[in-house]
């Protein structure tokens, strides 16, 4: 593995932010897509808006750009390539992924006031970004062969709806480095206060809870044994690992290690899941975490 982290993900994700404490961590150079662009025109004899609407027109224009990203992966080093496809065209980079969730996606998004894009409404955000991502997610299978959304293309995924980008930063950091000497054990990480509960903390054996809280307190969390997540439209709810999560969150741990549930199984009910957790549930969980949600699931 070389020395190059290649940083791809969701719309509202943070990329640039969490590029941005990468290189003070790292020292580490970043090249985004735009720079790539910038020296693409400058050798063409245009300008990068004359470069953009080329690229409309002209499948070579893409094909500059994916030569210029293989020919960082050859020839340099130490690098952060702030790129949608970058970890496609760099195989022996340590590849991350940051998802978001639609709802902070937006809210940042619309928040930002790009002037080139036209979101006149939270829920137009919301609405704009998931059919730019579908669109994305499209035009790559077509034109690559790959699914830019699918999990298992990426070393690390990190879920940057509720962590900071400095926390971010610090995982990947700490992943990059484990990962130069040995396989890591987990590959996505979420903050434990975008977990919804499918338990009632009233349920806790208590002697047992305050078992695992001391553990965390003292050890931190395991990253060898990771909380057990369902993913439901823009919801991700515990499956298994509901204490070391509430302590997690007591304990201020920015990022925990996750893994997916398979929903595939035999007679699996989604539906039944979200059913789980009442309101009150929810609430009783808010108290215990000090952590409010944005929003939540419907009935």
């Amino acid at each position: 593995m070389k020395n190059i982290i290649t940083i791809s993900g969701d719309i509202g994700s943070g990329k640039s932010s969490v590029a941005t404490c990468l290189n003070e961590l790292t020292g580490f150079e970043v090249i985004g897509t735009g720079k790539i662009q910038r020296s693409i025109a400058a050798d063409m004899g245009i300008t990068t808006l004359e470069l953009n609407h080329l690229s409309k027109t002209d499948r070579s224009v893409d094909d500059k750009i994916d030569s210029s990203v293989v020919e960082l992966g050859k020839n340099k080093d130490n690098l952060l390539i702030d790129s949608r496809l970058a970890w496609n065209f760099i195989p022996n980079s340590f590849k991350v992924y940051l998802a978001v969730s639609d709802k902070v996606a937006a809210d940042r998004v619309y928040s930002a006031s790009r002037v080139d894009e036209k979101n006149g409404s939270l829920e137009e955000t919301e609405s704009n970004n998931i059919e730019r991502r579908n669109l994305e997610i499209e035009r790559f299978q077509s034109l690559y062969g790959v699914k830019l959304n699918d999990y298992s293309n990426y070393d690390v995924v990190i879920d940057t709806s509720f962590a900071s980008p400095n926390e971010i930063a610090s995982k990947i950091v700490e992943q990059f480095n484990i990962a130069k000497h040995k396989t890591i054990s987990s590959n996505f990480w979420v903050s434990p206060s975008s977990l919804f509960p499918t338990q009632s903390i009233r349920s806790f054996n208590q002697d047992r809870f305050k078992s695992v809280n001391e553990s965390i307190k003292s050890s931190g969390f395991n990253s060898d044994n990771p909380v057990d997540i369902i993913k439901i439209d823009d919801f991700i709810y515990i499956w298994d690992g509901h204490m070391r999560t509430i302590s997690s969150c007591q304990n201020d741990i920015s990022l925990v290690p996750a893994r997916f549930v398979e929903t595939n199984i035999k007679n699996f009910d989604t539906q039944k899941v979200c059913n789980f957790t009442s309101l009150s549930d929810i609430y009783d969980w808010e108290d215990a975490t000090g952590f409010q949600f944005s929003h939540y699931p419907k009935k």
